[in-house]
């Protein structure tokens, strides 16, 4: 079992290197497009060597429901997601100028190490829904600490001033959109949020990982354990989790206790359920639910 665990772990990883060390290869590459794929690189090697100790983690099943051909679905995900922000820096016009009535603004944030393109396929089908769709370009990819990354985005809804905001959040992104609902939103411009991924209790696997984005992810970072207390705000809150997650190692998952809902939907894998039809469908469900709850 160690063996076959171990291959399946790692192969997703090993694969994911081959393919984007060989686009670095290509001509006509940008210092954006080279930095980008450096760091996809990179942490794509610090997962690798971080699966290997997950075999020997104490009373935990990470991943024992995955196939392989589950792991290798989502790693080619995450090639997706990696290609998508390479070929779109910019979002389509349609973001901001196709917008129906009684549709509320819609901001999408990315999780660590990401841009809003990874969620392109997403914020297009919400701006096809009628929405006004906003992405947070100061966010970067995403490595800032969370309060600094919920300021950017709190800076985005005054200068557009925006009301009625559902927020629509991968990964880390989701934290970041928490720490704004409990700290910043007196004004109560922000209707909720739904989460997609999001490590709420924490991830054992930021614990394996010498870098300082990732270790304001464990379970025992400050803003962890702050957010953790903020139970006030998770009944503006949707969580959406996949049936089995490969970066978010928690028995909590994204459970989220008090949640106005906690949603599980049989896609597996952390990069794989973005792009899931049937979990679009279900955001976009989400997002109406939200806009019509009554806020104090």
């Amino acid at each position: 079992m160690t063996i076959k665990r171990f291959f399946y772990i790692s192969l997703p990883y090993i694969i994911s290197l081959i393919f984007i060390s060989a686009i670095d290869r290509s001509t006509n590459i940008d210092l954006f497009g080279i930095l980008v794929r450096t760091i996809i690189s990179g942490t794509v090697l610090l997962l690798f060597f971080a699966s290997l100790y997950s075999i020997w983690l104490d009373n935990k099943k990470i991943g024992s429901d995955m196939k392989l051909s589950d792991w290798i679905t989502d790693y080619a995900h995450l090639i997706k997601g990696a290609t998508l922000m390479f070929l779109y820096r910019k979002p389509p016009s349609h973001y901001l100028n196709y917008i129906l009535e009684g549709k509320v603004p819609v901001i999408i944030l990315p999780g660590i190490f990401g841009t809003w393109s990874f969620l392109k396929p997403l914020g297009d089908k919400i701006s096809l829904e009628g929405h006004p769709v906003y992405i947070v370009p100061k966010l970067g990819i995403n490595i800032s600490a969370i309060p600094s990354s919920a300021k950017r985005v709190r800076e985005l809804i005054s200068e557009e001033k925006l009301k009625n905001v559902v927020i629509i959040a991968h990964s880390k992104g989701g934290l970041i959109a928490k720490y704004l609902l409990a700290y910043d939103n007196k004004d109560n411009c922000i209707k909720g949020l739904v989460s997609i991924a999001t490590p709420f209790s924490g991830s054992a696997m930021a614990e394996l990982l010498p870098f300082s984005p990732l270790r304001e992810l464990t379970h025992n970072s400050d803003v962890v354990k702050q957010l953790i207390g903020q139970v006030s705000v998770n009944k503006r809150i949707i969580s959406i989790s996949p049936s089995a997650d490969n970066a978010v190692w928690s028995k909590e998952g994204s459970f989220l206790e008090g949640a106005l809902d906690n949603i599980t939907v049989s896609a597996k894998g952390h990069h794989r359920i973005v792009y899931e039809k049937r979990v679009v469908d279900e955001i976009i469900n989400s997002i109406d639910r939200l806009s019509k709850i009554e806020v104090n």
